[in-house]
């Protein structure tokens, strides 16, 4: 009845070594998965990066924005992110005050300052763009 189980598991090319052959084989074969590891690593990488490059271009191409995409297929309400080209925040109180993106204007630094904020902080201009200021979507 065991005897076919010979025919099955041939003899492994190991079987032969001792204990210490052994664990220098095990210890080769460690390091080689090491390597092999971080070879694979490294192509994912590669490959990733390169399907990112030819989807942006492909993007671009079709002449859509990059970021509006990208929430799309994220699922991203609108706004919820950085505004995307085309949207803006606008001040309640002065609908002629507006702010895109970049440096901020001296109403918005003076309306943080007047509430107490420190226009340096991103944390707190984020803050308080979503608590004061109205986003207008593109």
């Amino acid at each position: 009845m065991h005897s076919h189980h010979n025919r099955e598991y041939p003899m492994s090319r190991f079987e032969h070594l001792d204990l210490e052959a052994l664990q220098q084989q095990m210890q080769a074969t460690a390091e080689e998965h090491a390597e092999i590891e971080r070879l694979l690593q490294q192509k994912l990488k590669e490959a990733k990066g390169d399907f990112v490059r030819s989807l942006r271009a492909q993007i671009t191409e079709q002449g859509y924005d990059v970021v509006d995409i990208a929430n799309q297929l994220l699922g991203r309400k609108r706004g919820s992110v950085a505004p995307i080209s085309g949207s803006y925040y606008v001040d309640p109180d002065d609908p002629s005050n507006t702010y895109k993106r970049g440096p901020l204007p001296r109403w918005l630094k003076e309306k943080m300052l007047a509430a107490g904020l420190d226009p340096e902080s991103k944390q707190q201009r984020d803050d308080y763009k979503a608590d004061h200021l109205t986003f207008v979507s593109a």
